[in-house]
Order: C-alpha cells, then structure tokens, then sequence
C-alpha cells in the first residue's frame, strides 16, 4: 500500500509483535494505516503482547482492512476475525490469490477484494474499497469549510462538547443563566479558527520569544 519496503516480513505466523504506522493518500485524503499483528488463540508470551495492541489498534480505528489468506480453506482463527469485525465498517481483503482460492470461494457471501499484493491492480482495488467504506468515496471539495489542521479539529471538538453541556443544562430545565459559560467556552473555542481569539497558551509563546513593546 506505500510503495516500498517498510518492514521485515516473514511467512512464520506470529512473527509480527508491534504496531507499524504510515500515513498515505488515498484519493486526496490522508489516511492512517496501522498495520498490526494477527489474531490467533495460541500464541506466545510476546505474540499475545502484540495481539493486545492489535486489539485496542480495532476498538480505535474507523475502518478495518481484515486481510484473510484466501489460497487456503478459512480457519477458525480466520473466522473469529471475521466475527469480531462483523459489527464495523472494514474492507475484507482475500490475499494470495496467485497461491489459490480455496478460501476466497468461502467468502462469496461477502463483499471481498481478491487478489494478491504483488498485484499492482489488486492494490488499486484496495483502496477503492477503502474509500468507498471508509468516506464513500466522494472527493474532499476543497472549496468549501473543512478542517485542515489538528487544532482546527480539536477546537470544534471543544465547542461541540461545551455546546452539549448547555445543551443537557436546558434539557434538565435549569435556568438558561447557567449556560453563559458553556457558550462563553464554545465561543472561544470556535474564534480560534477565525482567528478572532488567540489562546493563552499561543500568547505565552510568543512573549517568551519575542520582545513585544507597549
């Protein structure tokens, strides 16, 4: 999915302990892949240490890419993984199929990219799947409002949490006083993206490097 090489692989299972993070573009979008280890129901003392990193990697991805080996008849350990992503929206993706399809035919019920990583097309699929699922494939229109940066993101999460606040405050018929301050951060939160308020901590930083007359 990079382009290149990005870590030791081998075909020995459990051999992948830790979590490798990329950040690629996928149709316009930028988007973070954590490639983990494998699930299975016997493993090692540091297999398992990894499988725990897989499994909390799951509970905060948005999208999942369930990569079955689909050369071979589907396992129980294949299934499990299959069980556990049911519920979320993921790309299943039937690999090896230059090695067969003996497991590829028993995910018919399912929809599933076929095809093998050393398949330059096999590859574009993938990521068509990925857009489709993940963003429905529709391109970011960057002529209208959207978020560009990580603090951009942070401020509107911020006034949406001090917006439902007021919002609970009303809702349980308290008086509407109460919610001055809710607004008054919400307010703050959101003229950091107009540039009509400046932080303290950003003001903090520019007096500490800089020599700013009266």
């Amino acid at each position: 999915m990079l382009g290149h090489d990005r870590a030791i692989v081998s075909p020995i299972p459990g051999t992948t302990r830790d979590t490798i993070e990329e950040t690629i573009d996928v149709d316009g979008v930028p988007v973070r892949f954590i490639d983990t280890a494998g699930i299975r129901a016997h493993a090692g003392r540091l297999e398992s240490a990894g499988i725990d990193r897989t499994r909390r990697a799951l509970s905060e991805a948005s999208t999942a890419i369930v990569v079955i080996d689909g050369s071979q008849p589907l396992g129980d350990e294949a299934r499990d993984v299959l069980d556990l992503t049911e519920a979320r929206p993921r790309v299943i993706f039937a690999n090896k199929s230059d090695l067969g399809d003996a497991g590829a035919r028993e995910l018919d019920a399912h929809p599933i990219v076929r095809g093998s990583v050393f398949d330059r097309a096999t590859l574009i699929a993938l990521r068509d799947a990925l857009a489709r699922t993940a963003w429905g494939g529709e391109l970011p229109d960057l002529e209208r409002p959207h978020l560009a940066a990580l603090f951009e993101l942070e401020a509107v999460a911020q006034a949406l949490e001090a917006l439902g606040r007021a919002r609970e405050t009303l809702q349980r018929g308290e008086p509407a006083d109460l919610i001055a301050g809710e607004l008054q951060r919400a307010y703050a939160a959101l003229g950091h993206l107009t540039g009509e308020a400046a932080g303290e901590e950003l003001l903090t930083k520019i007096f500490a490097r800089f020599c700013i007359g009266k």
